[in-house]
């Protein structure tokens, strides 16, 4: 690999009327490939946490053992 970098999975040529007119063909290529991927999985939301225990009217906590 010396002298050569890695070859893209996608190749995708930014021409420079559309760099200069605010488009980049990269970025939409790859946001549209990550959208296809997620498009059957989705994610919901996880647990909630544990209730913890309120503080006593004191505002001191017993330490743990």
């Amino acid at each position: 690999m010396e002298n050569h970098g890695v070859d893209p999975d996608i190749e995708v040529e930014n021409m420079p009327a559309d760099l200069l007119a605010g488009k980049d063909a990269q970025l939409e290529t790859a946001v549209d490939l990550m959208m296809k991927a997620i498009a059957g999985k989705p994610a919901g939301l996880p647990a909630p946490p544990p209730l913890l225990p309120a503080y006593p009217p004191s505002g001191i906590v017993p330490p743990q053992p």
